[in-house]
């Protein structure tokens, strides 16, 4: 059955509404009054449940840095019958701020445009805010939403596959053990209604390809996994003053670093490939002007 307005017509006083009535017929049902018999043989059976009853749902998240952080957020405030976990590859929440701990890493938009807009934070200590500060901001976000029953640390995701005859994903995670005689890790499957990857581009960094640096003598850092132990950088950098140090890019991590860093080494050479473009600050001289202030 079809229902069709028609247009009014200049000639027209009223809409004129047609039922236009289908009727079919086959081998294995006939139809009357416009209506479909269901053959005998049908595997249909309807289901008996509430119409305001939530079928469970499992969702898993990967990641716990800003995107898992808020989705992991969402779904427990929209979702009914939730069963949430998200896995996190490090100790730690954070993302990208919890792995960043390169001399100087901070972020280079305003601290008050770098955060959530439901979760405004308004007494930032600096204009670009330093980057443990904005983990620190991070870690009061998952505990003001109570997102620790689900976050699972030092679990990563190996492999996903979505599977069509279960509807279902498997997962494939790898977690990390301690035991009395060390740590190890081991695997186990997972499965979920629904995948949400909140991956960040650097959670997978790597060495470049230059001749030779594998063979390097001295001590490497990667401004993505810039580990010092228990120690801060500045802590560790109190050692460093009789070294020498280069610096290889141009990047923004490179911008940071090299100013943290050069006035607590012997000598720093910073390598470039080609050129770096930096803009002025947002607003020109009225953003120097709020920088240059002791407090905001």
């Amino acid at each position: 059955m079809y229902c069709m307005v028609r247009p009014k017509c200049p000639d027209d006083t009223h809409l004129h509404l047609q039922l236009l009535l289908t009727s079919h017929q086959s081998s294995d049902s006939q139809a009357t009054n416009g209506t479909h018999h269901a053959p005998e043989t049908s595997d249909f059976v309807p289901g008996e449940f509430s119409i305001d009853e939530y079928r469970p749902m499992r969702i898993v998240v990967v990641g716990a840095g800003f995107s898992g952080i808020v989705a992991g957020i969402r779904f427990c405030q929209k979702i009914p019958n939730l069963d949430l976990t998200i896995y996190e590859k490090n100790t730690g929440v954070g993302g990208t701020w919890y792995s960043n701990k390169y001399p100087g890493a901070a972020c280079d938009i305003p601290a008050h445009r770098y955060q959530l807009t439901f979760e405004m934070k308004t007494n930032w200590s600096s204009f670009y805010a330093s980057g443990p500060e904005i983990l620190q901001y991070l870690e009061g976000v998952v505990e003001k939403y109570k997102l620790g029953p689900y976050l699972k640390l030092q679990h990563q995701l190996v492999h996903a596959r979505y599977d069509e005859p279960t509807d279902k994903w498997l997962l494939r995670i790898r977690k990390t053990v301690y035991a009395s005689n060390g740590e190890h890790t081991e695997e186990f499957d997972d499965a979920a209604d629904f995948l949400f990857t909140g991956v960040g581009l650097i959670s997978r960094w790597s060495w470049p390809e230059i001749e030779g640096l594998k063979s390097f003598g001295g001590k490497m850092f990667h401004s993505a996994d810039f580990d010092t132990g228990e120690q801060t950088w500045r802590e560790a950098a109190e050692s460093w003053g009789d070294k020498r140090v280069a610096v290889i890019g141009v990047g923004s991590s490179a911008i940071r670093l090299v100013p943290a860093l050069q006035d607590k080494v012997a000598h720093l050479t910073g390598y470039v490939r080609g050129k770096t473009w930096l803009s002025m600050p947002f607003s020109g001289s009225k953003i120097t002007e709020l920088v240059n202030r002791s407090s905001l």
